[in-house]
């Protein structure tokens, strides 16, 4: 059950609401669940009192208004009195595909192609019939306004000067320069403030307990390069190496790591053991 309210207008500005409005009226129509002898009463009390479409409606009797075709008498109404209008979508439409939809500086292929496109579909409608292909390939790329450069290489790689307007416009979004495209997709998120919203595409590092982790949360390790300074500490004998052993005992002294006898061979042991005292070395020099 579809119970989508009926669409309104206030009847100012028919030049450029009444098409809209009638689209959107007769979509209602189709999808409405209420029964086609209540659309007329329906239609009637959307239509705002001392309006033009109201006076229109008012015009037409009770009983009719009541009835099954009330919807569709009281719409034919409203079409006839702006009978001017719906006869002057053709030019307007023309006027505008033809004249008035020329490329901007600094404005795309692909968002002019996409314009000029919807444009000329406009205008096939409210002609009510289809343009020559080889008509729109001309008007179209006529208004690109291209360069001597973009139109050398749009007929070299053209098969024909003549081509259909669907491969027109395949070869005008070519001529796009990718920095150009770039350009017009930052500029777009930026003045729609999206900018900021990039990171939540991508996946946030959460910890073990399934809280989101900081970068600046965290700390190095002591004892690691990071916290190196120029400046000369005293040893603590709570400081563990790496391994968590124990750098030197109670009385300061350095533990270094001796053989036993799990070391497979003497000659292990004795590396160990050079190891070790560069190991002391180093340490004492730091």
């Amino acid at each position: 059950m579809d119970k989508t309210p009926i669409p309104t207008w206030d009847f100012k500005f028919p030049g450029t609401r009444l098409k809209p409005w009638l689209r959107e009226i007769r979509m209602w129509q189709y999808h409405t669940s209420i029964p086609k002898y209540k659309q007329g009463v329906t239609l009637y009390r959307s239509l705002e009192i001392g309006t033009v479409g109201r006076q229109l409606a008012e015009q037409v009797h009770e009983d009719h208004i009541c009835s099954a075709e009330g919807f569709d008498i009281i719409l034919e109404k409203i079409k006839d009195h702006f009978k001017a209008y719906v006869d002057a979508e053709p030019e307007v439409h023309a006027e505008v595909a033809i004249y008035q939809t020329t490329r901007k500086r600094q404005q795309t292929l692909v968002e002019y192609t996409s314009l000029i496109l919807a444009r000329v579909r406009d205008m096939e409608a409210s002609l009510q019939e289809e343009l020559p292909s080889r008509f729109k390939c001309f008007l179209i790329k006529r208004q690109a306004q291209l360069t001597y450069d973009q139109l050398k290489t749009l007929h070299f790689h053209a098969p024909s000067r003549t081509l259909g307007a669907n491969d027109m416009v395949i070869m005008l979004v070519r001529l796009d320069q990718p920095d150009a495209l770039v350009s017009t997709i930052l500029a777009e998120r930026e003045s729609k403030g999206r900018s900021n919203d990039i990171s939540r595409s991508y996946p946030v590092e959460t910890s073990e307990t399934g809280t989101e982790e900081n970068p600046e949360d965290h700390s190095w390790p002591s004892g690691s390069w990071a916290e190196a300074s120029d400046e000369t500490e005293d040893w603590n004998p709570e400081d563990v190496d790496d391994d968590g052993l124990p750098l030197c005992n109670e009385s300061g002294e350095t533990l270094v790591p001796e053989p036993t006898e799990d070391y497979p061979s003497e000659i292990y042991s004795t590396d160990l053991s050079a190891w070790a005292q560069s190991y002391r070395d180093v340490r004492r020099s730091a």
